[in-house]
């Protein structure tokens, strides 16, 4: 298998390329920008019969394990609601280089840092519905460039609220997922 560590705008090329190949992928996240992208090389895998995988890191945490095995087995009886939280001030917005890819688009924010907290919330509670995206806090870079410093995506699955929260405001951190059932809360720092 190849690993892929570029930036995210050049993911899609790559894999394809590779895939075409014969050869198997694995991808840093983003898996590619948008979910047509996203489509072809799951195709292009499934046709050629190889694997195609997208690294999640923080899925395998021992801490995360143990909740997601809780909230799996009824510990924590049927989950009401998962928060995910990302509050980390992020230096790059203050030191640049702000002609980085992650500063160079408004969105390329939460391309970066918003697959973590996708996946925590799609594998506790399946793909989510009904969402609703709000962004505030802008701020204009040197360069021209624009960075919303604080997303909050909500939605829902099968009967669980999902709430996902990145900020990179200064401030105290809080990089959490917290399973809220109707048996007991389980919260994973």
């Amino acid at each position: 298998p190849v690993h892929v560590r570029l930036q995210p705008d050049q993911h899609f090329e790559a894999a394809y390329r590779l895939l075409e190949s014969g050869r198997h992928v694995f991808l840093e996240k983003p898996m590619a920008l948008s979910g047509a992208e996203c489509d072809a090389l799951n195709a292009l895998a499934e046709s050629n019969n190889l694997n195609l995988a997208v690294n999640h890191n923080f899925l395998f945490l021992p801490s995360y394990e143990r909740l997601r095995r809780d909230a799996a087995d009824g510990t924590l009886g049927n989950p009401a609601r998962v928060a995910v939280n990302w509050l980390f001030p992020f230096a790059l917005v203050q030191t640049g280089p702000f002609n980085n890819w992650i500063l160079r688009s408004p969105q390329n924010l939460f391309l970066e840092l918003g697959p973590h907290l996708v996946a925590f919330a799609i594998d506790l509670a399946g793909p989510l519905e009904n969402l609703r995206v709000d962004i505030s806090h802008p701020l204009d870079l040197p360069g021209g460039n624009r960075v919303y410093r604080y997303w909050r995506v909500s939605g829902s699955t099968n009967g669980t609220a999902v709430d996902l929260t990145l900020s990179i405001l200064p401030g105290y951190g809080d990089r959490s997922v917290t399973v809220y059932g109707n048996g007991a809360t389980a919260r994973c720092d």
